[in-house]
């Protein structure tokens, strides 16, 4: 390639970008491109054009300051006052085709085209918001190889075939990489009536939705962040009474209810968040009733209780620690692995059964103890009766809190 000055590629694509910017000044455009080094260089010739409003985004930019940058200048959602104008063409890889909205974007360019195309697709996606409609109309401008090209690469046969395979199977209402493509479909109705049902069922949506809605609002998380742990309150409900705690444990969070201390239990997100939820407009909190500490006590049994322990049959269990105490007694040097070995059988009932039977079947020969030390200290070595020890550790101080209980009581 030395000695190459003229690209007829990018000549063609800087034609097309100043056609575009001088026919609606207002559609901005993405160029896409699968590899950093197309997307540095196609930057560095426009802006040595004096095409000079172009942003780049690869993923060596990925910086939060740049997407910021992207979402003032691309992002129809934004507020007015959050918008910005200093962009009108954005130059990226595929690091920027999922995760960002470019709806004030009208445009797209994709300079290759990649074997996958659910690929460009997904770039078609960052302008064609259903949420923002900008534009009546989106383009699509597909490079493709000429004929020399596509005798090696078979880059355009292989994507159409794959989109095909993709409007026959599910359908689409876009044609994406072709004018040519057929859009018609079989399974595109039972598709999304399926998908519409699993949207409609979506039993935490409305949690969700609840909590984008807040949680870039500060001063309601400042609020959050104020409520002490382990605070209790009680409500007055028409629906369902008892006691429902939410809890912390080990890096998890859980969930116990019982209308009763007898019929206390650990229960999913989706059956205890409908409690939180019984709330009317106004309403006041209460103090907790006498029947409130019983099923709280309880409740806090059955969230920590500990469930880490396997099933290890007692009998085997006591006949490996019998074989680890003679291994101690017999062989001082043993004392220390002996003594870690106990801790792990009868205080964590961390070991396998398979390495108890080991344990169990090893040969203790009294005039030589050193040879059964070291089989031993082979099958259970220091480092693994380490990470036993150390994930013990982690459990048992990794906050266990109960964050917040309620007691809902009839009216």
């Amino acid at each position: 390639w030395s000695g190459v000055t003229h690209d007829p590629k990018y000549e063609f694509f800087k034609a097309q970008i100043l056609k575009s910017l001088a026919d609606n000044k207002d559609r901005k455009i993405v160029v896409f491109t699968e590899f950093s080094d197309t997307a540095n260089y196609v930057y560095k010739r426009l802006l040595a054009d004096g095409i000079s409003r172009v942003f780049k985004y690869s993923s060596e930019d990925a910086s939060d300051e740049n997407k910021k940058i992207i979402r003032s200048n691309f992002d129809a959602g934004l507020e007015d006052s959050k918008q910005s104008n200093d962009f009108d063409i954005i130059i990226a890889t595929d690091a920027i085709s999922e995760g960002f909205n470019l709806h004030r974007a009208g445009a797209i360019i994709n300079y290759d085209i990649p074997y996958n195309p659910t690929r460009v697709i997904q770039r078609v996606g960052r302008i064609n918001r259903i949420n923002r409609k900008v534009f009546e109309e989106l383009f699509i401008y597909n490079f493709f190889p000429t004929l020399t090209g596509e005798l090696e690469t078979r880059t355009k046969a292989i994507s159409t075939l794959k989109m095909d395979l993709i409007h026959t199977l599910l359908g689409e209402d876009t044609k994406t990489l072709t004018s040519e493509e057929d859009l018609r479909n079989y399974f595109a109705k039972q598709y999304n009536e399926e998908n519409s049902k699993n949207e409609s069922l979506s039993w935490d949506a409305p949690y969700r939705n609840t909590w984008l809605k807040i949680k870039d609002n500060q001063a309601i998380m400042e609020q959050v962040s104020r409520i002490p742990h382990r605070s209790r309150i009680a409500r007055k409900t028409t629906g369902t009474t008892g006691v429902v705690a939410f809890a912390k444990k080990s890096g998890n969070y859980v969930f116990a209810f019982g209308e009763t201390p007898e019929t206390v239990q650990v229960v999913s997100p989706q059956v205890a968040l409908p409690l939180f939820n019984q709330i009317a407009e106004g309403e006041k909190s209460q103090e907790t009733t006498v029947n409130f500490d019983p099923i709280y006590k309880m409740a806090k049994e059955h969230i920590f209780k500990d469930n880490t322990k396997a099933s290890v049959d007692g009998g085997r269990k006591q006949d490996a620690l019998n074989r680890v105490k003679l291994l101690s007694d017999l062989y001082p040097q043993a004392k220390d692995l002996c003594i870690d070995l106990i801790r792990t059988i009868k205080d964590l009932d961390a070991l396998p059964n398979g390495v108890l039977k080991e344990i169990v079947d090893l040969r203790i020969d009294k005039t030589n103890p050193e040879k059964a030390y070291l089989e031993l200290k082979e099958l259970v070595p220091s480092k693994y009766l380490e990470s036993i020890f150390e994930t013990a550790d982690r459990a048992t101080n990794d906050g266990q809190l109960i964050v917040l209980s309620e007691e809902l009581i009839a009216i």
